[in-house]
């Protein structure tokens, strides 16, 4: 039973990143054009990208542990989402302001999304099924 709720919660933190990118997708729409530097909506844009796909990601994964019943790949869905945060938050910071620190821990974002990747990589091939 402690598998399925886990599982839960990540399809529900998924949804919020879906929910967070829609909104984050519109708001840009809007408000593009009067606050941001053309330059800077790129990165706007790709912090949604990465946002989703992640968010994406960690739907699979939710659905693959519960249909397994194993929550080998927690430690990876942890790292996404700290990853994700890391990433997308500061291509919207640094979006929004212009700030060189924000695009600086862009950088961190992706190490620690790499790391994401390269663990639940490691963990599948361990997997026994």
């Amino acid at each position: 039973m402690q598998t399925q709720k886990v599982n839960k919660n990540f399809l529900i933190i998924a949804s919020l990143l879906f929910l967070s990118a829609v909104i984050m997708d519109q708001l840009i729409f809007k408000l593009s054009y009067r606050y941001f530097l053309p330059q800077l909506t790129s990165f706007f844009k790709m912090g949604i990208m990465y946002q989703m796909l992640h968010g994406v990601v960690i739907i699979l994964i939710g659905i693959l542990q519960i249909v397994l019943n194993k929550n080998f790949l927690n430690k990876a869905v942890y790292i996404f989402i700290i990853g994700t945060i890391l990433f997308s938050g500061h291509c919207y910071l640094y979006a929004f302001t212009g700030a060189h620190i924000f695009y600086s821990f862009i950088s961190l974002g992706s190490f620690v999304l790499i790391s994401g990747w390269i663990l639940m990589l490691i963990l599948l091939l361990k997997l026994d099924i």
